[in-house]
């Protein structure tokens, strides 16, 4: 199995009309006997994609890929409780000897923004761990921090324990639980996901457990994926190191040309197999010619 990535450089004004138009001609160029997902940056293209797209795409966020995860493993269905760790917060501050209304503000507002970055960089809650999170971020720490630190751990502890025992489940639950429970999507033959310089850590750990290939469509060339600014970041399929079974090209979305370039990508990564490197001796020429003649690639090279 493989990866591909198509990083598309376009002017910020079309970019949204170019990202639908390679999608669909990423999309047209799969059998249709394959099973394609498509996973948007947010709920709003997710909307607009699904509406563009074949019916028989699948078309989500990766936290409605985490919902369905969790549905299936819990076998029913289930909200969103936007208000879980704020209730969570208060209630261990009711154990500590707060002196006034602004600390317990304070305390709470450190909390949940405590919680919700452990959460999504999948960052164990030791005190090491949360002052390493708060130096990073340059995350603002009331007076009385020590008492704050073990906290955390207790909360993010009875977070887990009220969604499997009572389906009380936050949204940075729907990228967490399935990690710290060891859950699996369901295989897709292609999996296109939409802006992946920006996906956090545990959007990544989600998306790299879907056993698939994976076409990665990336934004503006100057964007710095996320995962550069979070600790210890999991294997990424945006890190910028040479993947030895990834093939990557910049294309100008300002091309139609390019629907071409597409197709051959699609071909070559349903081909990869233990043989690729034989294959990309003698597919690769062809296309760095046609690419040149053509001037589509900004770059482009093999890992």
């Amino acid at each position: 199995m493989g990866r591909i990535r198509f990083r598309s450089c376009p002017s910020p004004s079309s970019r949204r009309i170019r990202k639908t138009t390679t999608l669909k001609e990423i999309v047209r160029s799969i059998p249709s006997k394959q099973k394609v997902a498509v996973l948007a940056f947010n709920a709003h293209m997710a909307a607009e994609l699904e509406a563009k797209l074949p019916k028989r795409i699948t078309v989500s966020t990766i936290h409605k890929m985490g919902m369905y995860v969790l549905t299936r493993y819990f076998g029913r269905p289930f909200s969103c409780n936007d208000t879980k760790y704020h209730h969570l917060a208060n209630q261990h501050l009711q154990h500590l000897s707060l002196e006034n209304k602004d600390q317990q503000r304070a305390s709470r507002t450190w909390l949940k923004e405590i919680i919700h970055y452990l959460q999504i960089t999948l960052t164990e809650p030791t005190e090491s761990g949360i002052l390493a999170l708060i130096s990073h971020f340059g995350i603002e720490t009331p007076d009385n921090l020590a008492d704050l630190l073990p906290l955390p751990e207790r909360i993010l502890a009875e977070g887990r324990d009220q969604a499997t025992q009572r389906f009380n489940i936050g949204l940075d639950d729907l990228l967490w639980l399935p990690h710290v429970l060891n859950l699996q999507p369901k295989p897709k033959d292609w999996v296109l996901i939409d802006e992946a310089q920006d996906l956090s850590r545990a959007q990544l750990d989600l998306v790299l457990k879907l056993p698939s290939d994976t076409g990665r469509l990336e934004g503006s060339c100057d964007q710095l994926p996320l995962e550069q600014t979070v600790l210890s970041p999991a294997p990424s399929i945006t890190s910028e190191q040479p993947d030895p079974e990834e093939f990557q090209i910049e294309v100008d979305a300002l091309h139609k040309e390019c629907q071409s370039l597409l197709w051959r990508f699609v071909q070559i990564a349903q081909a990869w197999q233990a043989d690729f490197p034989d294959q990309m001796q003698v597919v690769w020429p062809r296309i760095e010619t046609e690419l040149q003649s053509k001037s589509w690639g900004s770059h482009y090279g093999s890992g």
